[in-house]
This record gives structure tokens, sequence and C-alpha cells, in this order.
């Protein structure tokens, strides 16, 4: 009997480790949201691009658009032109996610943090932090 009961839990525990180890790794991505603010910033410009960002957001209002949308204003006129993105850092648990990413511009780079909650199954926009100089992330490499 007592073989029995060991053997019973010895093929339990196999039987278990093989399955953690064919689970697949969690994957942290980029919500979707954040990819089509960007396209939306180059094709129609800032003001579209943070529109589209707090789309769906609990956290959306009048005040918040318009103080990001003079921010990048301003980030323009000091830098130039937009030019492009380039993800630095993705955290994520069950419940959150979080994005570092560089915004390049014509002669200088901003930094930009987007802290994301699920929402009806998808993620969405809580918090938007944006930095004059790298915080987080992979440091660039020298020139």
């Amino acid at each position: 009997m007592k073989n029995l009961i060991i053997l019973i839990m010895t093929t339990t525990l196999l039987h278990a480790g093989t399955v953690w180890a064919t689970a697949p790794p969690a994957t942290k991505q980029v919500p979707e949201y954040i990819h089509a603010g960007f396209a939306a910033y180059r094709s129609s410009g800032y003001a579209a691009g943070v529109k589209r960002w707090l789309e769906g957001s609990p956290y959306v209002n009048a005040t918040q658009l318009a103080s990001n949308c003079q921010y990048l204003k301003n980030i323009e006129r000091l830098y130039g032109k937009y030019q492009g993105y380039t993800v630095l850092m993705v955290k994520q648990t069950i419940s959150s996610n979080f994005v570092y990413a560089e915004i390049r511009y014509t002669s200088q780079s901003i930094y930009v943090g987007f802290t994301s909650l699920q929402r009806d199954g998808k993620w969405v926009l809580a918090r938007l932090r944006f930095d004059r100089q790298q915080r987080l992330g992979a440091a660039a490499p020298p020139l």
C-alpha cells in the first residue's frame, strides 16, 4: 500500500513537472494603443497621438488631454519634428503593464512612461509620464 502511494505521488509530480516545463512563458507585450498612438502622432500630429493614447482610459478628461498636448507642442518647438520612437523597457504583471520609450525628435529625445491597466479585457492608459532625461530602460550605446 505504501509503495502504491509513493508510485502515485511520483507519477503525479512527474506529470505536473512536464506540464510546467511545456507551458509557454508569459510574454511582455507593448499594448496596441501605444503603437496606435505613435502611428497617429506620425500621421496626424501630437494631438492625435495623445487622443489615441487616452482613448478608453477611465482617467481621460479634457484637462489631461490639453496638458499633454501642450507639453508635446512645446517639445516640438524646442526639439524639432517628431522622428519616431523606441521601446526601451516593458514590465508586466497580471493586472498592470509598464512601457518606457524614447521619443525621438530632430535635435533631441524625450522619454515617456505608459502605465496601463486591464479594462474590459484590453490594456488602457492609467498614467502617462514624460521625462526630458532617460530615467529607466537600457542605456543607449555610446556614440
